[in-house]
C-alpha cells in the first residue's frame, strides 16, 4: 500500500507552508534553485520505484542463491549466462536474464554490455530515470520541457495550455502510442477509451467514486467500470447498470428478472461462469455500501486472467464532447478556487481537478506525466504550495479519496525538501548512479544524454520568471 491519509492536514500543510517560506520565500522559482540540475529528474520518475526498484528485483535470477559465489549479484551477466545458465556466451540471446532484461527495460543487451555489467549495476540503474529512457527514448529531455513550461506563468490555465503541456512531454519521444496512431500528441481521443487499469484502492475511494456516479456527476456520468475476464468476456457497469442496480423496483424483483434486467447489458452471446457470478453478485446488492464491498473484493482478486479498468465513454469525434468535458473541470476549478478559505479547501480543489482529469484519460497516452506529474505541480504554485516529487503519481487515475490523496501530495512536498536538505532522496543518490554509467564505456552515451538535460535544466534557471498567482 503506497498511500496513507494525512493524520491532521492542515498542521501538515502549514508545517509545510512555514517550510516553503523559511527555505524559499513561498516563491516557486526560488525553490527550484534549491534543487541541483542534476535532481530535477526525480519529479519525472515514480518515488516508490527509486526506493523499491520497480519489476526487476522479483526475477527469480535475483533471487536464486549461488552459494559457491561470495557476492553472487557482483557476477557479471556474462559470467551468469555461461556459469549459471551454462549457454554459450554466443547464444547470450537464447538466456534468461537476457530476455528477462528485455522484458522489465525493453532493453537489447548489447555484447559488450553483457560483458560489462553485473547483476547489481542491473538493479541499481533500475532504480533511477535509466528504465524510462529505455522504454520511451526521449522521455527525460520531453518532461525536463514540460517541467520549463510550467514555470512559464504568461501561459493561462485552459484547454490550449494543457494540450500544450501534453505536446511538450510527447514530442521527439518513441516507444509511445503515438507511434502506431493516426492521432497528433496533444490532440483529444477521437474515440471512446479505456482508461486506467484499477490498480489502487480503498474503501472511501472506491465509496467516494461509486456515490459520483450514482448522483450522475457531471465528470462521472459517461464513466464505466469495465470487468474483463480473459480479454474476451467485457461486463460493462456504466451509470445505468448502477443506478438500476440500486433502484427500487430492480430490488423489488424476483431473482429471474433482475438476471434478465442485467443480462440485457451483457453482449456476448457466450456467458461464462465468471460473469453469471459476477451477475449474481450484483443481484445483492441493496445500497452504495454493498456495491462499494462487492467492487473492492473484486478489485482485490485481479489477476492474470481478470482485471477491471475505468473507461469514459464520450470522444472528441464530431461534438468535441471531451473538450467540453475538461472545460467543465476546469472552469469547475477555477470556481472552487476562487471560494477557498484556507489552504486546504484549495488543495483539494487541486486533488478534485487533477483526479477527474485523470479518470477521463482525454489522451490516448502520456495522461499521467501531463496532469499528475507536471499540471498538479504548476496547480501548486499558482496556489501557493511547493512543488511535488510524489511517491506515486499512478494514484490519482485509481479509486483512492481525496484525503488519501492529499496525504500522497503533503508527502511529495516534504520529499521536495528532504532532498533539498540532504542531497538525496529514496536512497538513491543521484552522482553514484551517474558515476556508474559514466564509468561504463557500453553506457557512455546514456551519461552525456543525462548531461544535456542537465544543462538544459541550468539554462532555463537564467530565464527572468513569469508573474505567477492563483
Amino acid at each position: 500500500m503506497f498511500f496513507r491519509k494525512a493524520d491532521d492536514p492542515v498542521s501538515e500543510l502549514n508545517a509545510i507552508l512555514q517550510a516553503y517560506q523559511t527555505v524559499a520565500g513561498s516563491n516557486p522559482q526560488k525553490l527550484r534553485g534549491k534543487i541541483s540540475p542534476t535532481e530535477v529528474w526525480r519529479f519525472f520518475i515514480d518515488g516508490f520505484r527509486q526506493r523499491n526498484v520497480r519489476d526487476l528485483k522479483s526475477a527469480a535470477v535475483f533471487k536464486k542463491p549461488l552459494f559457491y559465489i561470495h557476492n553472487p549479484l557482483d557476477i557479471t551477466v556474462s559470467h551468469y549466462i555461461t556459469t549459471v545458465e551454462k549457454i554459450d556466451i554466443k547464444k547470450a540471446e537464447t538466456s534468461h536474464v537476457v530476455n528477462m532484461i528485455k522484458q522489465y527495460f525493453g532493453w537489447s543487451l548489447s555484447d559488450e554490455q553483457i560483458e560489462q555489467l553485473t547483476l547489481q549495476n542491473l538493479l541499481d540503474l533500475d532504480r533511477g530515470w535509466f528504465p524510462y529512457e529505455l522504454n520511451e527514448q526521449g522521455y527525460l529531455k520531453a518532461m525536463h520541457h514540460g517541467f520549463s513550461v510550467i514555470f512559464d506563468f504568461s501561459h493561462d490555465l485552459n484547454l490550449d495550455f494543457i494540450k500544450l503541456l501534453h505536446v511538450m512531454v510527447t514530442n521527439g519521444v518513441s516507444g509511445t502510442l503515438f507511434d502506431s496512431a493516426e492521432q497528433k500528441t496533444g490532440e483529444f481521443r477521437q474515440e471512446s477509451d479505456t482508461g486506467p487499469r484499477i490498480t489502487y484502492h480503498s474503501k472511501a475511494g472506491v465509496k467516494s467514486f461509486v456515490s459520483q456516479m450514482r448522483d450522475n456527476n457531471e465528470a462521472y456520468k459517461d464513466m464505466s467500470i469495465i470487468f474483463n475476464f480473459y480479454n474476451k468476456f467485457i461486463f460493462d457497469i456504466n451509470n445505468t447498470v448502477l443506478r438500476l442496480v440500486l433502484s427500487k423496483e430492480f430490488q423489488d424483483s424476483d431473482n429471474e428478472t433482475k438476471r434478465i434486467k442485467l443480462l440485457s447489458f451483457y453482449k456476448n452471446a457466450e456467458i461464462p461462469d465468471q460473469i453469471e457470478g459476477l451477475i449474481a453478485e450484483l443481484m445483492l446488492i441493496k445500497n452504495v455500501d454493498d456495491f462499494s464491498e462487492f467492487l473492492s473484493t473484486y478489485i482485490k482478486e485481479q489477476d492474470k486472467t481478470f482485471h477491471i479498468h475505468l473507461l469514459n465513454n464520450q470522444s472528441n469525434k464530431d461534438t468535441k464532447k471531451l473538450e467540453l468535458l475538461i472545460t467543465f473541470l476546469l472552469n469547475r476549478y477555477k470556481k472552487s478556487i476562487a471560494e477557498s478559505k484556507s489552504p486546504l479547501d484549495k488543495l483539494v480543489a487541486i486533488i478534485d481537478f487533477i483526479q477527474d482529469c485523470e479518470r477521463t484519460h482525454p489522451f490516448i497516452d502520456a495522461n499521467t506525466r501531463t496532469f499528475s506529474m507536471l499540471l498538479l505541480n504548476r496547480l501548486l504554485m499558482n496556489n501557493g504550495f511547493p512543488l511535488a516529487m510524489l511517491d506515486n503519481p499512478n494514484l490519482f487515475g485509481s479509486l483512492l479519496s481525496r484525503e488519501e490523496l492529499g496525504g500522497e501530495i503533503i508527502t511529495g512536498m516534504q520529499n521536495t525538501f528532504d532532498l533539498i536538505k540532504n542531497g538525496y532522496l529514496q536512497g538513491v543518490n543521484t552522482d553514484e548512479l551517474f558515476e556508474l554509467i559514466h564509468s561504463k564505456s557500453s553506457l557512455a552515451k546514456n551519461a552525456d544524454y543525462f548531461l544535456t538535460v542537465c544543462e538544459l535544466e541550468r539554462r532555463e534557471r537564467n530565464h527572468v520568471p513569469r508573474q505567477y498567482g492563483a
